[in-house]
């Protein structure tokens, strides 16, 4: 398309000068981002995504847990480890492992330590003192060594009446894509929140969890943003009906859980840990998680959540945006500038050069009649001044002193 179809099309005269075409382009590229950070302002606006459902029938069934972290029965048999597995204990964790893992399982150490301090940390209680984690070859590996089902597709599993991990070394196909670290770091998450909330958490919260501690800051935050600017948010209602387990979900429910994690009570308690204080004491959990953010309900819960996502995820990236626009026209005028006072300098260097070639004398040359003549002049001793004849082109020749035109 030309340039004047897109002038036509918009509906506008086409400017005529290079600064006027520019400052068009850069109107209309501000006018698309402007529409962007409105699209994504009204997704975010806690009065058209408010909670539609009550509590009480947004809440899964008893007994509903993430398919990574499964219930099993404290009283069925722990599978033995078969005999060329490695087993050594590290910090108070029994790591069992396939002589293949050999070279990973040292990350896993590390992990390990890590993971337990700052899960104390966020849950305000001691947790993971007694843990078994077991790291198999191949995901078909995982079934054998757990007490339980293992989902086809789950890269690790968590049982936590057994206090055990079993973690596969290679990813299954379809699995969210995890190091080995984050895999061990997700169900540690789950296994501690279930220590410190006697196991009530629901499946979502659990799932929101989990993936709040194993991922990182900037991964979560891409997810955010770009849940925003596409207008996929979704409602409370909507994470909690589709359990948080895979998709942008799972990234929702953990901004819930970072916004809970980062608040406190009007007394200055800390809200996570009163919330898993609250929940093991038997409160149910919607009671508790509004009361551990000073709130009377859910939907007031989730308006003030979505606050705190609009301010985070919404608003920066736009000024962000915004001055890397300010900063790119600035420097765009700033080329300009020392461009055309580039061609001033070059200009005006030039300018003497010209002068001095115009002042210069100008050699004036007679016809080759002329010069002879002169010669002749000069050779018999002639000093007075040649005339030259007004018109050089027509042969003329000097006889005894005077000038005879040739026919």
């Amino acid at each position: 398309m030309k340039q004047r179809d897109v002038y036509a099309a918009a509906g506008e005269r086409a400017p005529t000068s290079y600064g006027a075409r520019r400052g068009y382009f850069v109107r209309r590229a501000g006018r698309y981002i402007l529409a962007g950070v409105v699209a994504a302002l009204q997704q975010l606006n806690p009065q058209q995504a408010a909670f539609a459902q009550s509590a009480a029938g947004s809440v899964p069934p008893d007994g509903a847990r993430p398919t990574d972290a499964p219930h099993a029965s404290a009283k069925a048999a722990l599978p033995p480890v078969p005999p060329e597995y490695i087993e050594v204990e590290h910090d108070g964790i029994a790591f069992s492992y396939h002589p293949s893992a050999r070279e990973r399982i040292g990350e896993l150490f590390d992990t390990a330590q890590s993971v337990r301090t700052e899960l104390e940390r966020r849950l305000g209680a001691p947790v993971l003192r007694n843990v078994l984690v077991r790291v198999t070859a191949v995901p078909a590996e995982m079934a054998h060594l757990s007490p339980g089902d293992v989902s086809a597709g789950t890269a690790c599993a968590a049982f936590s009446e057994h206090g055990l991990v079993v973690l596969s070394a290679v990813p299954p196909p379809g699995a969210p894509p995890a190091t080995l670290s984050q895999s061990l770091a997700h169900a540690l998450a789950h296994l501690a929140l279930d220590e410190a909330t006697g196991q009530r958490a629901p499946a979502w919260f659990h799932e929101g969890f989990a993936t709040f501690t194993a991922s990182g800051a900037a991964t979560r935050t891409r997810a955010m943003i770009e849940i925003g600017l596409l207008g996929r948010a979704s409602s409370l209602a909507e994470i909690v009906s589709t359990q948080a387990e895979y998709g942008p979900h799972r990234h929702e429910a953990a901004d819930l859980v970072r916004f809970v994690a980062s608040s406190h009570t009007r007394a200055g308690e800390a809200s996570l840990p009163m919330l898993a204080r609250r929940l093991k004491e038997g409160v149910p959990f919607e009671s508790a998680l509004a009361r551990a953010v000073d709130e009377s309900s859910l939907a007031a819960l989730e308006a003030k959540w979505r606050e705190s996502r609009a301010r985070r995820y919404a608003f920066l990236p736009v000024l962000i945006t915004l001055a890397a626009l300010v900063l790119a026209i600035v420097g765009a005028v700033k080329a300009v500038v020392r461009l055309r006072r580039g061609r001033a300098a070059a200009a005006a260097a030039a300018r003497p050069r010209r002068k001095r070639a115009e002042s210069a004398p100008k050699v004036v040359r007679g016809s080759p009649v002329v010069a002879a003549a002169g010669r002749a002049a000069a050779g018999r001793g002639n000093d007075a001044a040649i005339h030259v004849p007004r018109d050089p082109e027509v042969p003329k020749v000097e006889h005894n002193g005077t000038w005879h035109t040739l026919h």
